[in-house]
């Protein structure tokens, strides 16, 4: 069956009855090879043979030709990847999982979906005989066929990680689909702090909701490193990562995008998550209505040194959304609105319907819109009073926008160096053009962000123009050092450049 048994009763006798044995073995084969003058050597390699022996029961081998009631050796293969955990929580033990190449099909609709266990971790991407690992060249392909069903908080899944698992469980080197139905999602935590990374994933086809990632109720997974996180294909909504109800993960080094629909999002934030989002190459999605890089509801994260893309919504597109209260802290991060054919804003802070609106702190951002009919570098909405804490030190950049900034007063300004300066809670920002090495790389297109190279050049007139912030943080998108050149600031945006 796709669920796992958490009965552990069977699997702790069945483990200290095979380790008791073994050890029995080793001191009754110890007094015969003594007695029978076997050297101290020869002894110790029979011993050190056998524990190997052993600590091969600590991987399990699954292969898409193999049986489920086989023992897992690489000679003997299970077939199913919820198999081989379940094999480990019967017997108690941690290990991991081993995957080759192939196609690995559940179905969540129907009860059959692998449920990570802790200290059992998932490695795709081996060959068939599992001598050699290249998930780029062996794909672990891991694919929800569901059609049916699927409810907000409960979204068909691929893979659930549920509460109790902590970052020492890891899933790394798959491809991982969600399928159809209402909601579906590729991975879905719940309550769970597992480590997810060099992956790709795809939140499936949900009629009302897709989702790549879901981390609901307290999940704080680690999404780290080389993976590419897609938001599916939703008929309505397709978010690559969604962060629910005080979900406060570190997401870093990833490449997301939203997805395709009418409204996509790269991550969406909601109700008190506080996710750290550093590092990362965030593009909002291909929507007929909105597209938004990060949206923030009620939540308060830290977005720092990532590239931002809003998306091309046909309406609209949003690096960043802030709606209702929450105080983020938006910080070194190089931002471009997006190409809608409407209205194109680089962050947009507002409130809907409540009294009050967000107040993040907007830092050391480089912000600029590539196209739309209406562009705002910052647009804090005056209908509802929602405004920053700070704004200082950003460069926002008249690319063709229309606005640069727009205050809760209803005060518009496209000047360059004068804007927002005269505020108390707002200094130091401009407008210059940032010269990047490459803007829209050499295929000239915004939305295509693999080749977009925003890196500073030696003449940018925003290196060491932004305020020192190491107090929270201390590197760039690169990994390198923010250090200015000693005697003035940082660089703005995300990438930090001597």
């Amino acid at each position: 069956m796709g669920r796992i048994n958490n009965s552990m009763k069977k699997g702790n006798f069945t483990n200290r009855y095979y380790v008791s044995m073994i050890a029995c073995l080793i001191a009754v084969l110890t007094l015969s090879l003594a007695l029978t003058g076997c050297g101290e050597v020869e002894l110790k390699d029979f011993i050190k043979a056998m524990t190997e022996e052993y600590k091969k029961e600590d991987i399990i081998y699954v292969r898409g030709d193999g049986n489920n009631d086989n023992p897992g050796t690489k000679g003997e293969p299970k077939r199913d990847i919820w198999a081989a955990i379940e094999y480990f929580v019967e017997n108690n033990k941690s290990g991991e999982v081993h995957v080759a190449e192939g196609l690995y099909e559940v179905n969540f609709s129907e009860n059959i979906y692998i449920q990570m266990a802790e200290g059992v971790s998932l490695y795709g991407g081996f060959d068939p005989d599992f001598g050699t690992r290249n998930p780029e060249l062996y794909v672990s392909d891991i694919q929800d066929i569901s059609s049916t069903g699927g409810e907000t908080l409960e979204p068909n899944r691929a893979i659930e990680c549920g509460s109790g698992i902590t970052n020492t469980t890891v899933i790394d080197g798959f491809t991982i689909n969600g399928g159809g139905g209402v909601y579906s999602s590729a991975i879905c935590c719940k309550n769970s702090s597992l480590t997810i990374a060099n992956n790709r994933i795809n939140g499936g086809n949900g009629s009302v909701r897709s989702f790549g990632i879901a981390n609901l109720n307290n999940s704080n997974p680690v999404i780290f490193e080389n993976q590419e996180i897609n938001g599916g294909s939703s008929a309505s909504v397709s978010i690559g990562i969604w962060n629910y109800n005080e979900s406060s993960s570190l997401i870093q080094y990833n490449f997301i995008i939203g997805g395709s629909g009418p409204r996509t999002g790269g991550i969406v934030n909601e109700s008190n998550s506080e996710p750290v989002i550093n590092g990362n190459t965030i593009h909002g999605g291909t929507a007929v209505v909105q597209s938004n890089g990060i949206q923030n509801l009620t939540s308060s994260p830290a977005i720092r040194n990532n590239t931002i893309f809003g998306g091309t919504g046909v309406s609209s597109s949003f690096g960043i959304m802030c709606f209702f209260e929450g105080t983020s802290q938006i910080q070194n991060n190089t931002i471009d609105g997006g190409t809608a054919g409407g209205t194109s804003q680089g962050i947009y802070l507002g409130s809907l319907d409540t009294p009050s609106g967000s107040t993040p702190k907007i830092q050391n951002n480089i912000i600029f819109v590539s196209s739309g009919t209406t562009r705002y570098c910052i647009h804090e909405d005056s209908n509802n009073g929602a405004h920053a804490q700070v704004i200082e030190n950003n460069d926002l950049w008249n690319s063709g926008a229309t606005t640069l900034y727009r205050d809760y007063t209803g005060n518009t300004y496209s000047d360059d160096i004068i804007i927002i300066n005269g505020l108390a809670w707002a200094d130091a920002n401009e407008s210059a053009d940032p010269v990047f090495n490459n803007i829209y790389g050499d295929d000239m297109l915004p939305d295509t962000m693999e080749d977009n190279d925003w890196h500073l050049t030696s003449g940018s007139p925003v290196r060491y123009s932004a305020r020192d912030l190491s107090s929270e943080f201390t590197t760039d998108k690169d990994d390198v050092t923010r250090t200015g050149n000693g005697a003035i600031g940082w660089s703005m945006g995300a990438y930090e450049r001597d």
